[in-house]
């Protein structure tokens, strides 16, 4: 039945709406359901809860989390920095000068830009670091085990690669690094407040661009 979608969506334009998928799901679930095949309606169900899953939290043009996913994956890190009582930092990435590339060299120069933040985030954090593509040019690093001292070493980590790997190329870009840590377990941050603090020091290191700032007592300070 999965290849029946397959067949089906090759005389589709090549992004069917939501809507149309939907309909066809409903059809081929029914005519299943009707012809008394349940092993097949199982079976096209989890083709479809995975590839809504994988719409739903991997970023289609770099591979990285979506927003969704970072929030999902945010919420968990903040229980078991509670239960472990483990540091917890979360890095907000801008990317400074990137409207430039997409009005000078277009929108396909500002993908390759976006893919080569995706790339360095990938080559440069740890396995249990969740990576995440925000939004637009932003991008969100979850560290769980991670105090502030090491939230900025990898924010300037970081920024210094996307450096070394822009400058390479026909479109150097630089990015601006907001850190924020949560260290105290008796009175854990929300996911709002760490990603509004980590936004909030991001803008800050942004005002001298390349540059990293960390949320610290209710300030930002540079780092």
């Amino acid at each position: 039945m999965a290849g029946d979608l397959d067949k089906e969506s090759e005389g589709q334009a090549e992004s069917p709406s939501d809507r149309d998928r939907k309909k066809y799901w409903e059809r081929t679930l029914l005519a299943a359901l009707k012809e008394g095949k349940p092993d097949e309606v199982a079976e096209e169900f989890a083709v479809i809860i995975a590839a809504l899953e994988k719409q739903r939290f991997e970023d289609p043009l770099t591979g990285l989390l979506t927003r969704a996913g970072a929030e999902y994956q945010l919420e968990y890190a903040i229980v078991d920095s509670e239960r472990s009582e483990r540091p917890l930092s979360v890095l907000m990435l801008d990317l400074d000068g990137f409207k430039q590339v997409n009005d000078t060299y277009g929108h396909q120069a500002g993908d390759e830009v976006i893919q080569t933040m995706a790339e360095c985030l990938k080559a440069n954090t740890r396995r249990i670091d969740k990576r995440c593509r925000w939004g637009g040019d932003e991008f969100v690093v979850i560290c769980p085990n991670t105090g502030q001292k090491g939230a900025v070493t990898l924010g300037n980590k970081l920024r210094k690669a996307l450096s070394a790997l822009t400058s390479e190329g026909n479109f150097p870009v630089t990015t601006s690094v907001g850190v924020t840590t949560m260290e105290d377990y008796k009175n854990p941050k929300g996911a709002g407040q760490l990603i509004s603090e980590a936004d909030h020091a991001m803008y800050v290191a942004k005002q001298t661009k390349n540059n990293v700032a960390a949320f610290e007592d209710d300030s930002v300070v540079p780092a």
